[in-house]
């Protein structure tokens, strides 16, 4: 797969970029570095699944939240 904006002729810079954009992503999650050092592929992907799950319900709850308030303010 092709990250969009990474050149496709540099297969390592690819995989490059994915490992540090993954190591950043965690890190800003505040997964500690020493636990992405020792991460397995399918450790990562656990997490990145959990955190995208979060997101979403998190995502769901301030649209839930922002609906009803909305509808206070028509009342």
């Amino acid at each position: 797969k092709f990250l969009k904006g990474v050149p496709s002729k540099n297969i390592k810079e690819q995989i490059d970029y994915q490992h540090w954009f993954l190591v950043i992503t965690l890190l800003k999650q505040g997964i500690p570095y020493e636990v992405i050092k020792s991460a397995t592929d399918s450790e990562f992907e656990l997490l990145m699944g959990i955190m995208g799950a979060l997101q979403q319900s998190e995502q769901e709850a301030m649209d839930r939240e922002q609906r009803q308030n909305q509808m206070k303010g028509s009342i």
